[in-house]
């Protein structure tokens, strides 16, 4: 028999229908999924060139046998999720691109529970407690866990363009997971740089003018943080002549990504709203009910919750300055798609087209660039205290090398990027990244996010590396599209692209700062003081003190879930919110 779909109830409250011929349980807890005839879909997506709604993509579904389900989700663009439970005794997940609505499962012997709200189904499934110490050893390293695991034990999500397939044997479930996508440098070095100039042109002409079609005529808002791709999103609204758009920035008053991003909406004529963030601000928020449960929604189990724009969304809807039928467009996560995670150490590499990597540098600076958050000794004491035993982080080291590792052990420079893009990619761009998004669902807004669109990405994986180093395509175009349209972004403050040289000097002295006490202190000081000046939560230098993370742990209803998130997310904000 099909599993039994239960919707939310007006209260808000997930709830759960026993069938004793049932063998499994969908919990849908936000309203938004279509369902009908063992099939539920949510989000969007393009087919056929045309950008069709989650009734349509139901229908889409349909029309094809369930076993062609994730092949079919898989060609399409678009931030959707799907489960499709018409063959008896199966059911299978499918997710986009960054897996941007998030879906979970816990196999339990005859019983398969689903549900898009992780903590609902941990209580639902009385496992809540059941705590997987090395996947919450990375949830406070990096902010995220690994793979398909949350930091429940018998709790697993979906991953990024991923169909699982879940079956019943009887008297247990199985499951299998397909890939279906792969993340893949293809480098297509027989165009001159004109070619690709204008390819990227027109591949932005098409995405944008199905978000035009998208919108219908609502107002667009630009969360605008004074860099390149949100601004592009901005540029690109206007070169298409959609005029009904508005932008926000947030933070410390007078942080420069703010004042870029007034002088670009300025410049372009479009509304502009500043929410001003001081300390005062957060502790209130983080000390709020608001915070807590958002934090433990939204988290998901898998990843900390994002909560950098929260505040100022929040204020700006009950403000009335965006109306309840807006549509949020951020601009995550164009930095990693065109070439902004290069290893620094690799490029000279790039430049050269030889050279090769091993497998354990590829571990290593994967883990140097994520797992960095906290300090091992002190993530691993703070488990402690919560009453759970932790290996060393040593074995989430070894747990890396067995993801990444190449065949063979060494490969050569493309490939190492791939790895460690699609590592990114898979883990923290779907788990934290794009489940910002959050905060506007939490608000009841629609939300696009443009770069994660397929073709996009199909695009961006052909790209010579020459061109995506220091993210000269991407930047380039951007400032040719303002030019266009009668502006100087460079003089507005955007940063044009900086030269390999400039990089390598700036990698060697940090090199040299892990060895030299005397230098390493000075560029900690000068990161802090540049932190400070840029980032939006800036206001956050210093804090949280002993008396606030003490209030926070007492504040969490959970002590093995939410005091975990508390503590990572103060910390989190406390190093200038930057993951």
């Amino acid at each position: 028999m099909a599993p039994l779909f239960v919707n939310t109830p007006s209260d808000g409250r997930p709830r759960c229908v026993e069938l004793m011929a049932s063998p499994s349980v969908v919990l849908l807890c936000s309203t938004r999924w279509e369902v009908q005839n063992g099939v539920a879909v949510r989000g969007q997506g393009v087919a056929d060139g045309k950008r069709i709604g989650a009734l349509e993509l139901a229908k889409l579904v349909e029309s094809v046998p369930p076993r062609a389900v994730g092949s079919l989700m898989g060609k399409l663009a678009g931030s959707f999720a799907v489960l499709d439970a018409r063959e008896p005794g199966v059911v299978r997940l499918v997710s986009d691109m960054v897996s941007s609505m998030p879906v979970y499962y816990t196999l339990d012997g005859s019983r398969l529970t689903v549900s898009d709200d992780s903590v609902a189904l941990a209580q639902e499934t009385g496992c809540l407690s059941e705590i997987d110490s090395q996947a919450s050893l990375a949830m406070l390293l990096a902010g995220f866990t690994l793979g398909t695991s949350t930091i429940c034990r018998r709790v697993h999500c979906l991953q990024a363009a991923e169909c699982v397939v879940l079956t019943c044997k009887g008297s247990y479930w199985a499951s299998t997971q397909d890939d279906l996508f792969s993340w893949e440098w293809r480098p297509d070095g027989g165009h001159t740089d004109d070619y690709w100039f204008s390819a990227w042109s027109e591949v932005l002409n098409d995405e944008f003018e199905d978000i035009i079609t998208e919108l219908d005529g609502r107002t667009a808002v630009i969360p605008l943080s004074g860099g390149h791709d949100s601004t592009l999103i901005l540029l690109m609204l206007k070169r298409l002549g959609y005029e009904k758009v508005v932008a926000f920035s947030y933070g410390r008053r007078g942080n420069q990504d703010s004042t870029v991003s007034e002088r670009v909406a300025a410049a372009l004529r479009v509304p502009w709203f500043f929410v001003e963030y001081g300390t005062e601000t957060w502790r209130q928020f983080l000390s709020s009910r608001d915070y807590n449960n958002y934090a433990t929604w939204a988290g998901g189990l898998r990843s900390i919750a994002h909560v950098g724009d929260f505040v100022a969304v929040r204020e700006l809807a009950s403000g009335g300055r965006i109306d309840a039928g807006s549509v949020l467009i951020p601009g995550h996560t164009m930095d990693l798609v065109s070439g902004g995670h290069i290893p620094l150490q690799w490029q000279e590499r790039l430049m050269t087209g030889s050279g090769s990597v091993t497998a354990d540098d590829i571990a290593q600076i994967t883990f140097e660039r994520h797992m960095g958050l906290w300090n091992r000794r002190f993530a691993i004491a703070t488990l402690h205290q919560t009453g759970l035993q932790v290996a060393e982080a040593n074995d989430l080291f070894e747990q890396l090398q067995e993801e990444l590792c190449p065949a063979g052990g060494v490969v050569d420079v493309v490939e190492a990027c791939s790895v460690v893009d699609a590592f990114d990619w898979r883990n923290r761009q779907g788990k934290f990244i794009a489940n910002s998004v959050r905060v506007y669902d939490w608000f009841g807004f629609d939300w696009l996010l443009p770069y994660w669109d397929r073709r996009i990405i199909d695009f961006w994986l052909r790209v010579p590396p020459e061109l995506r180093l220091n993210r000269r395509l991407q930047k380039n175009v951007t400032f040719q599209i303002g030019a266009d349209l009668g502006i100087d972004l460079h003089q507005l403050g955007l940063p044009s692209v900086a030269s390999l040289a400039r990089n390598m000097s700036g990698l060697r002295l940090r090199q040299i700062g892990r060895v030299v006490p005397g230098v390493r202190l000075i560029l900690d000081v000068e990161r802090k003081r540049r932190c400070i000046a840029r980032d939006p939560l800036g206001a956050f230098e210093g804090w949280p003190d002993a008396r606030e993370r003490r209030l926070l742990w007492q504040n969490s209803p959970s002590p093995t879930i939410n005091s975990l998130a508390s503590l990572h997310a103060s910390r989190l904000l406390q190093n200038g919110g930057k993951a």
